[in-house]
Parts: structure tokens; C-alpha cells; sequence
């Protein structure tokens, strides 16, 4: 693989993480409106807000759903990742990246946590990366 390629299963993963994140704040949101739908439901008549509470519930499972096919796909991605990390002999290396890509730290954090500056945070993960063995990690999936 080369060094953008690697680069972009990498950001990838954060990605993934990321839009996993929205969909939490999606299902959340569709949560809330079913509540408030059913606050308002009038037992007695049958009236009220109740009338777009199984579209609300079915948007929640629908989402739930999604979100259960990302996770496991992430989680595996994730597998990977940490198994890729973990082969590099150089400890910077694999600190740079288990704080980056892992723990989800910019590179200002990752510099001010390992007393490094910046720009040497941005030469490691780069060297870090050119040496990543991440295709021996994908095709033994």
C-alpha cells in the first residue's frame, strides 16, 4: 500500500467514527420526538400527537439498525488498526498513532501529551505511517 493509501484507511476509520456519532445524535433526536408524541396522546378520545409516534419508532429502529452495521464494521476496521500499531518497532511511532487515529487526539494534543513538538509529531506520523504494515493486517481478514 502506499502512504496515501494507508493515509486514507486511516482518516476512513475516524471518519466512521465520526458519522456513527451523528447517527447516536439522529436516533436521539427521533427518541425525544416520540416522547413528546406520546406526552400529548389523549387516551380517552385517541387523539393527540400520537399519529407519527410509529413513524418516529420505526425511524429509531431504523437508525438502531444502521448504527449496529456501522459498529461492527468499525470495530473490525478498528481490530485492524490496532494490530498494524502495535507491529511497528519504534514506541513513537506507535504512541503518535494510538493517540491520533485511535484516541482521536489532533496532533496539537498528541504533541502536548508526549512533550514532543508539533512539528516532530507530524515527521513521526508520517515516518509512522510510511512504515505501517497495515496490508498484512487487511488481506489476513
Amino acid at each position: 500500500m502506499t502512504y496515501n493509501e494507508k493515509l486514507a484507511y486511516l482518516r476512513s476509520y475516524r471518519q466512521k467514527e465520526h458519522h456513527i456519532d451523528v447517527l447516536l445524535a439522529e436516533a436521539e433526536r427521533w427518541r425525544s420526538r416520540a416522547k413528546a408524541m406520546t406526552a400529548h396522546y389523549d387516551v380517552t378520545s385517541g387523539k393527540g400527537g400520537s399519529a407519527g409516534f410509529p413513524g418516529a419508532v420505526e425511524k429509531v429502529l431504523e437508525l438502531e439498525g444502521q448504527m449496529d452495521r456501522e459498529i461492527d464494521a468499525i470495530m473490525a476496521q478498528r481490530q485492524i488498526i490496532k494490530l498494524a500499531i502495535q507491529s511497528l518497532a519504534d514506541q513513537r511511532y506507535q504512541d503518535v498513532l494510538s493517540l491520533h487515529y485511535q484516541a482521536g487526539l489532533s496532533i496539537q494534543k498528541v504533541a502536548a501529551h508526549l512533550h514532543y513538538e508539533e512539528k516532530y509529531v507530524y515527521k513521526l506520523r508520517r515516518k509512522a505511517i510510511k512504515a505501517l504494515p497495515l496490508e498484512r493486517f487487511l488481506h489476513a481478514e
